[in-house]
């Protein structure tokens, strides 16, 4: 299954997409029991609720970015807003 887009598109540099459109670069997949594993630069692992995920990715983001396009565990496409 290594050549299936749904894993290739799972990488370090996903971004949200735009208003209207999920991210060619990939989307957040929230598929372990509808939480999604979240890495942290001090190494710790945490496994994050769609309210975590907006908490801890909105301080990166620009205030015209309040948004991501997330999937959960059936591949169904949401925008995420905060």
């Amino acid at each position: 299954m290594s050549g299936n887009t749904y894993y290739l598109s799972q990488r370090f540099n996903n971004s949200p997409g735009s208003a209207t459109t999920a991210s060619g670069s990939g989307t957040a997949h929230f598929r372990h029991g509808g939480n999604i594993n979240l890495l942290f630069i001090d190494g710790h692992v945490e496994s994050a609720s769609k309210a975590r995920f907006a908490e801890v990715t909105k301080v990166h983001c620009t205030a015209a970015e309040n948004f991501w396009w997330v999937q959960d565990e059936k591949r169904n496409l949401e925008k995420l807003t905060w």
